[in-house]
């Protein structure tokens, strides 16, 4: 029996949902992995960051003695360092692997937990992509009693890290009017197992999903280019290229923006807004940097055109509130846009 928690539930609010195993491996965390007691785990990794590569795949294996305790493994304060899950989680039941999840920021939807079993429960975090994470425990004490006594809640700190990346993007993804279509093109070099590119679009107010495969073109370490040729779409939407290595692991290009008439030029736009943690970008050619402004008309900083547009800006250490962002050409400022910024 499994249950999926979102974080802040009560006990009352728990119901016993039957699980279906989901699969069965020879080779488990707890197979892998030294047995140590959950709660010694937690306290004992707590004041260290857990970092892992892109690509790698970390084991844990929870024993769980009291029997009169109910304790459950949470993933929660997920943070992207871009677009796309950080990882992917895994909880096996012994040996059986019971459920699993993409670890990704929750966008409302609220944390992820699972209840740990009596004797051995197997956890295998597998890293995808750059960002930081807590795998948190918590639970009560002789829950289904008059004596129950909330557990202390104990937080183990990861990040992922870049791992040798498959490719060095060399030119960053760009558009360009071809006929009644869009061409999308882009550069790269040192391709290392890479195993394809898919082109993902995103229209305004929906996710990234593939609208094109473009197959991998061999060149040795030197520069190769790439291009995809789609339809000009009816309305406004985002672009990006994903990057596929045959590790599993992915990269992502920059974002460009696309305006939805055959008049269209490169705009510059963020997305979201409002935001908490990371603004995405979308930064035409011409654009040199990108300031950050309060609303009082003090510069907080100024970004790079290719740092934005790569990486986008951090507004998580800036104080919340109403805030100015400007495109810098070569001839000065060209567009001053509105950001709103909520923690």
């Amino acid at each position: 029996m499994k249950r999926l928690l979102l974080l802040g539930c009560t006990l009352a609010m728990l119901f016993a949902i039957p699980s279906v195993a989901l699969a069965q491996d020879s080779t488990t965390p707890c197979d892998v992995a030294s047995r140590q007691n959950a709660l010694a785990y937690f306290r004992s990794n707590r004041n260290n960051t857990v970092v892992i590569e892109v690509g790698e795949t970390y084991n844990i294996c929870l024993n769980k003695l009291n029997p009169n305790s109910l304790r459950f493994a949470t993933i929660n304060n997920v943070e992207e360092a871009g677009q796309g899950a950080v990882g992917r989680f895994q909880y096996y039941d012994t040996r059986v692997l019971e459920d699993e999840f993409d670890i990704e920021e929750d966008n409302g939807t609220g944390a992820r937990s699972v209840i740990l079993e009596q004797g051995l429960n197997g956890i295998s975090i597998t890293a995808t992509a750059q960002g930081t994470f807590e795998l948190s425990t918590g639970g009560f004490r002789n829950p289904f009693t008059p004596r129950q006594k909330e557990l202390p809640n104990v937080s183990v700190q990861f990040a992922v890290v870049a791992a040798n990346l498959p490719v060095n993007w060399t030119k960053d993804l760009a558009y360009e009017p071809f006929g009644e279509n869009v061409k999308l093109t882009w550069s790269v070099s040192e391709q290392v197992d890479v195993s394809g590119y898919e082109l993902e679009r995103m229209l305004e107010g929906g996710i990234f999903e593939k609208v094109a495969d473009v197959a991998y073109r061999e060149n040795g370490s030197l520069e190769v280019d790439y291009s995809s040729v789609v339809s000009w779409p009816a309305s406004s939407a985002y672009y990006r290229v994903k990057q596929l290595d045959y590790a599993g692991t992915y990269d992502y290009s920059n974002v460009v923006f696309v305006k939805g008439n055959d008049n269209a030029v490169q705009q510059f736009s963020m997305f979201p807004n409002p935001a908490s943690n990371t603004v995405r970008m979308s930064v035409p050619k011409d654009i040199r940097s990108v300031d950050l402004i309060s609303a009082s008309g003090r510069l907080v900083r100024s970004y790079t055109a290719a740092e934005v547009s790569r990486e986008g800006m951090d507004v998580s250490q800036v104080s919340a509130g109403v805030y100015l962002v400007r495109s810098v050409s070569a001839e000065g400022p060209t567009k001053t846009q509105r950001l709103v910024v909520n923690h």
